[in-house]
Formats: C-alpha cells, structure tokens, sequence
C-alpha cells in the first residue's frame, strides 16, 4: 500500500483550520493539526509531514517564526512550506502565491 502524504495544517482560527484539513482529507492528504505555532512545531518533530500549511498570525509564535525554525533545523530544511521563499519573501505580485513557495530550498 502506498504512504499516505502528511499535511500540517496549523491555523488559530478552529474554522479555517477544519476547512483547509477537511479539503486536503479530500483530497487523499493525511492531516495534523495545530492551533499556535509552538504545537505546530512540536507536530512536525513527532509526524515528520511532508507539507506544512501554516497561518502567518497565530498566538505562541507566529508562522514566520515557525517557518524560519524549521528553515534552521537540517531536519525540516527541505520541507515545502506554500508561501515561503528563499529569499525570505512569502508573497509574489497581487498578494499570490509565488511558485517557489512549493519547492524546498
């Protein structure tokens, strides 16, 4: 049986952080969740996904805090993080997505 991929879903707000897990279980993802940015670091060490989806303002520490830890770690180097760059930017023209944000550095 193939490995089911692990999304990290950590978001404050308990109704988008069910939404986002809720569509990614959809669409064949297994999901963890985590609501501040200490528990969504504490999840990445105990069920290694393979993406994290990470709210930029959440209580304890914030997703660029999170996404810099993770960036810091050799561990987690490689993990894509969606609106994360190298270049330390997390967004591209008119607020979208870069297309770098899913690709680890």
């Amino acid at each position: 049986m193939e490995r089911q991929p692990v999304v990290l879903v950590a978001d404050d707000d308990e109704d988008v952080l069910e939404l986002v897990a809720f569509r990614l279980r959809r669409a064949g993802y297994r999901t963890v969740t985590a609501r501040d940015g200490r528990e969504a670091l504490e999840m990445v060490h105990a069920e290694h996904p393979d993406l994290s989806v990470l709210d930029v303002a959440m209580p304890e520490m914030d997703g660029l805090e999170v996404t810099r830890a993770l960036r810091g770690s050799a561990s987690t180097r490689g993990m894509p993080l969606p609106g994360a760059r190298r270049d330390g930017r997390h967004r591209g023209r008119r607020g979208r997505l870069h297309p770098e944000a899913l690709q680890p550095p």
